[in-house]
Order: C-alpha cells, then sequence, then structure tokens
C-alpha cells in the first residue's frame, strides 16, 4: 500500500455503465469521463488499465458494490491503490438537499446541476454530461472532502 499524502483520487459510479472523475491532490476535477462496456470481463480489462495509467493514484472511491466494485478492488490491491466503497444515500445527503433526493430522476437531475457547475469553476468545459459522469464527479468531491488530508485544501460542493 502507498504511504499516505496528498495524491490523486479517482471515483468511480459502477457499473458496466458507469462515470469516472479523477481529482487532483488538492480535490478539485482534472477530467471526468463516461464509459459503457459490455461484459464483465470488459469491465476488468478497463479497471486494470484504467488504474495502470494512473501511476499516482492514492484512492479509489466506488459507489456501488457487487462484482463490479470487488474487480476493482481487486485491481486496487494489486496497485497498491487505498479503495473505499460507498452508497449513494452514504454521500448524496452531504451534495444534495432532501427534495433532490426524494426520487432517482430527482437525484440525477440535481447531479447533473452541480456537476456542471462544478465542471465551470475547474475551467473544464463539457459539451455532453451522462447521469454516471456527473455522480462520479460529484462523488468525487464529496470523497475528496474525507480522504484527501485537509491541509492540500479540499474541494467542496
Amino acid at each position: 500500500m502507498k504511504e499516505p499524502g496528498p495524491g490523486r483520487l479517482l471515483a468511480v459510479d459502477l457499473g458496466l455503465r458507469m462515470g469516472l472523475a479523477l481529482m487532483d491532490g488538492a480535490g478539485r476535477p482534472v477530467w471526468l469521463r463516461s464509459k459503457h462496456l459490455g461484459t464483465m470481463a470488459a469491465l476488468r480489462r478497463a479497471a486494470h488499465s484504467i488504474l495502470r495509467e494512473l501511476p499516482e493514484l492514492d484512492w479509489l472511491v466506488l459507489e456501488g458494490g457487487g462484482p463490479a466494485a470487488d474487480i476493482w478492488v481487486n485491481e486496487a490491491a494489486k496497485a497498491g491503490i487505498r479503495v473505499q466503497v460507498v452508497s449513494a444515500q452514504d454521500w448524496r445527503p452531504d451534495v444534495l438537499t432532501s427534495s433532490q433526493q426524494r426520487d432517482a430522476k430527482s437525484a440525477k437531475a440535481a447531479a447533473d446541476v452541480l456537476a456542471r457547475q462544478a465542471l465551470a469553476e475547474a475551467g473544464l468545459p463539457r459539451k455532453t454530461l451522462t447521469s454516471d459522469a456527473a455522480e462520479a464527479l460529484l462523488l468525487g468531491l464529496w470523497a475528496a472532502g474525507r480522504f484527501i488530508p485537509a491541509d492540500s485544501g479540499p474541494a467542496t460542493c
């Protein structure tokens, strides 16, 4: 396992359709992506490849569980990356209002608006934004405030 310290954090909204958000050591967004993979085998290859392309990654924060989470956790362990697995119920109450969380449609719409604001503040324009990518970005901002050391100046939502 890597030594603790300021480093990058990758937030992943899990599934065969997934959103990914890379945060820098200060908790600011670096990039945002979405991927659609057809099979668990493709997910395994993608997780391996993505983690190997990010040598300065210190944290992997996953929203969701099951076989998809297991794949990411195993790949992160091989790379010495710390992992935190959470559910939407862990981060959404800190980021969205109760009315924004009343149903999945409302939560996704609110995530889209907040993610666009965060991207604009970071100077990262986004023409298209999937709901998975928007939620990954909000997860990343939330996680950065919890897992990146306070003296690094974590981002807030």
